[in-house]
C-alpha cells in the first residue's frame, strides 16, 4: 500500500512539474523548522508558494506520538499555542502529509533541537521550546518529565532513530527534503562576539556537527553554507542571535535550493 501511495504521489508531482513548465503552477514549499528555514523562505522568489509551516517541533516529538499532560498552557499568542498543541500531538509529519500533493520540497532545519526534549513517563517527547517553557505545563505534572539534553549521547541516540523515521516518512510521500545546516554565527556584522546560554558558539557548532552528518548518512540532502557567511545580522527582523544571519547567507541557500530542485526533477 505504501509503495502504491508513493507511486501515486510521484505521478502527481510529475504532473505538477509539467504544468509548471507551462506556467500553470508554482512550486510549493513546506517549512518544517524554525529560524533558518523560515527566514530563507522570505528570500525565495515570489513564485514559491508556502504550503505549510511547522515550528518549535523537534524530530523526537514528531515521531514519538501524542503526549498527554495535566493542566492547561498559559500562552496568549495563538501562534505559540498552535505550535505547542502541534508539538504535544507530534503532528508535524501528518501536517506535511496533508499537503503532500501541493508540496514540491520540504525545507527543514535543526534549530529547534538546541534545547533538547522532555521525555514523559509514557516515553513520548515534548520539544524543550520557548513555548513549552513559558506555558507553565512543566510545573503542573504530578510525574516529572525528564530532560534529554541536546548533544548528550542519549539524545543523539534517540534523535538518530527519530531522524531515520522522519526521512523515511517523507521519502514515502515522494517529497524532496533539504536540511539547512549553516554554522551558527560567532560574530555579528558589527563585530560583536556572540555566545549562547553560557557556551561559546564554537561549542554549539561542534554539538550540531554530528547531527548534520547523521542526516547525510541517512541519505538526506544537507546544505552546509561556507563558514564565511555565518555572520549574525544586527538589524535582523527577529533580533540579534547566532542563527539570525546577514542576507548573503539566505541568498546563498536560495541558490542551493534552486539548483537542488533543478537536478532532482
Amino acid at each position: 500500500m505504501r509503495t502504491f501511495v508513493r507511486c501515486l504521489l510521484v505521478c502527481v508531482r510529475r504532473c505538477r512539474q509539467s504544468c509548471r513548465g507551462s506556467g500553470a503552477l508554482m512550486p510549493g514549499v513546506f517549512v518544517f523548522g524554525s529560524c533558518v528555514s523560515r527566514d530563507t523562505r522570505a528570500f525565495l522568489d515570489e513564485e514559491w508558494v508556502l504550503t505549510g509551516y511547522v515550528a518549535r517541533q523537534g524530530f523526537l516529538s514528531a515521531t514519538s506520538g501524542r503526549t498527554t499532560l495535566r493542566g492547561q498552557p498559559d500562552l496568549s499568542s495563538p501562534f505559540q499555542r498552535r505550535c505547542l498543541e502541534w508539538d504535544l500531538g507530534g503532528e508535524a509529519l501528518d501536517l506535511i502529509e496533508a499537503e503532500a500533493r501541493r508540496t514540491d520540497i520540504v525545507l527543514a532545519d535543526l534549530v529547534d533541537e538546541r534545547l533538547g526534549s522532555y521525555q514523559a513517563p509514557d516515553g513520548t517527547h515534548v520539544t524543550n521550546s520557548w513555548e513549552f517553557g513559558c506555558s507553565g505545563l512543566l510545573s503542573q505534572q504530578a510525574d516529572p518529565l525528564k530532560l534529554v539534553e541536546f548533544g548528550s549521547e542519549r539524545h543523539f541516540e534517540l534523535w538518530s532513530q527519530a531522524a531515520s523515521t522522519v526521512l523515511e516518512r517523507l521519502d514515502a510521500l515522494a517529497l524532496r527534503t533539504l536540511i539547512l545546516a549553516p554554522d551558527w554565527a560567532e560574530v555579528s556584522d558589527e563585530g560583536k562576539h556572540l555566545g549562547y546560554r553560557g557556551s561559546s558558539i564554537s561549542e554549539w557548532n561542534a554539538k550540531y556537527r554530528r547531527y548534520y552528518e547523521r542526516c547525510a548518512d541517512l541519505g538526506a540532502a544537507v546544505i552546509r553554507p561556507p563558514e564565511s557567511l555565518a555572520v549574525a545580522a544586527t538589524g535582523h527582523k527577529w533580533g540579534l542571535a547566532p542563527y539570525h544571519y546577514i542576507d548573503s547567507m539566505y541568498e546563498y541557500i536560495c541558490e542551493e535550493i534552486t539548483d537542488f530542485m533543478r537536478i532532482s526533477q
